[in-house]
């Protein structure tokens, strides 16, 4: 398994220089989710006609959704080594 650093020695001046921005970006999402208000705990709806483990957010639809684990996942993760284990595995 290649370590960081002699991945980042692999990489280009560019590379690096979209990288260090792609990292700068998703610590700026991950930071704007942490200080956004508390989530509202979730409430179990009882509604006939609907099944009874449905469960409620309390957030309306269509709301802009941060995905916080994939923005951690691709913190930890360059996807040229997502794609190259990805191809490993096959």
């Amino acid at each position: 398994m290649i370590s960081d650093r002699q991945e980042m020695a692999q990489m280009s001046s560019n590379e690096r220089a979209m990288r260090h921005g792609e990292l700068k970006h998703l610590r700026s999402l991950k930071k704007e989710f942490h200080m956004a208000a508390p989530r509202k705990k979730k409430i179990l709806k009882f509604e006939d006609g609907v099944d009874a483990g449905d469960v409620s957010d309390g957030e309306g639809a269509g709301g802009d959704n941060i995905d916080i684990r994939d923005v951690e996942f691709r913190l930890r993760n360059d996807h040229k080594q997502v794609k190259v284990r990805q191809s490993c595995t096959f």
